[in-house]
């Protein structure tokens, strides 16, 4: 999946910035280039836009799929699922 969306996200911007290239070129200007997208970087920015809402730190690990992995202190325990449900419901 996620080669599909970057494969996807690189169409997008090669398009965008071919044809802001060929606009600044008509216009004399330098073009302003979007930098490449992946799909991690959406990820990144998803969770920036939750910590800037002060989403709780393990609704957010929650969201961005963490608790799957090891290596990361989300809680699966009763009490942890109960604070999820707390907050989603605020």
């Amino acid at each position: 999946m996620p080669a599909g969306v970057n494969s996807f996200l690189k169409n997008i911007v090669n398009a965008y910035n071919k044809k802001e290239s060929k606009l600044a070129e008509e216009e004399k200007r330098e073009p302003e280039l979007m930098p490449p997208i992946s799909s991690h970087t959406l990820r990144h920015t998803g969770c920036t836009r939750l910590g800037g809402n002060n989403v709780n730190p393990k609704v957010m690990q929650y969201v961005m799929g963490c608790w799957m992995s090891s290596g990361h202190s989300f809680s699966t325990d009763r009490s942890g699922a109960k604070n999820i449900q707390m907050h989603r419901s605020q």
